[in-house]
């Protein structure tokens, strides 16, 4: 009887479980371009955020625990590694460039979350790890008041390099 029982308090877990997380697609409304994230002794809060190719996704990290792994933030597809300092956010922004899960976890891997990137509405639905059909655009606008860039300076020539002889 207690292994039935047993199995019984299993399958219920199993199922409470599966209800609490999301896994399906969010309705494009509900996609922020701007996401708080905490980081606590749990863990990253929320730990999976929706988001949509090629639409720009600023995530902003705050670590309120001294005793946490997470004391900084790596997003290895995006080629992104932020330390987060006690107390002070840290925004994080990239354009997810194809459909399917991009992880961040502290540098140990130990505390996780994923960005949840969906197909923009009406797009093709492209599998987890094929590009998707969205085209990003080739030269971002200027934001209005922002201080322009300086041009990068220019590169020198390499010297020649003179022949052996033979």
């Amino acid at each position: 009887m207690s292994r039935s029982l047993l199995t019984a308090a299993s399958a219920i877990l199993l199922v409470a479980a599966g209800l609490g997380c999301k896994k399906g697609p969010v309705p494009a409304a509900e996609i922020k371009e701007m996401v708080q994230v905490i980081v606590d002794e749990d863990g990253f809060k929320p730990d999976r955020i929706p988001a949509q190719v090629g639409r720009a996704l600023t995530l902003v990290f705050t670590r309120r625990a001294e005793k946490t792994c997470a004391t900084a933030v790596v997003i290895a597809a995006e080629n992104i590694r932020r330390d987060l300092p006690l107390n002070t956010p840290t925004m994080i922004t990239f354009i997810p460039s194809k459909v399917g899960d991009v992880h961040f976890a502290c540098p140990m891997n130990m505390v996780t979350g994923e960005v949840a990137v969906q197909a923009a509405p009406g797009g093709e639905d492209a599998p987890a790890g094929k590009k998707s059909k969205t085209k990003l655009p080739g030269k971002l606008p200027a934001i209005p008041g922002a201080p322009a860039l300086p041009a990068a300076p220019a590169i020198p020539a390499a010297p020649a390099i003179p022949a052996l002889p033979k």
